[in-house]
């Protein structure tokens, strides 16, 4: 890529404008130090997996890749 990345794993909260909070905060601090892609991630066996991702997908994400987890 050769391109600085913002990465967001996973954030929860109870309360949804906290997490559009947290969203708006980190888009902008990728934007101040000129991150050109943020990467955010949608956990698919949580029960609002879907509506995560027409939120991100409404607000211009696409779907990329998949990530792979393993209890050890």
């Amino acid at each position: 890529f050769g391109q600085k990345m913002f990465t967001e794993y996973c954030w929860i909260s109870k309360n949804p404008s906290k997490s559009f909070s947290l969203l708006t905060t980190a888009l902008n601090f990728a934007k101040k130090r000129k991150i050109k892609y943020v990467t955010l991630s949608c956990l698919i066996n949580h029960p609002n997996s879907e509506r995560l991702q027409k939120i991100y997908q409404k607000k211009g994400f696409i779907k990329d890749s998949i990530t792979f987890i393993k209890k050890l």
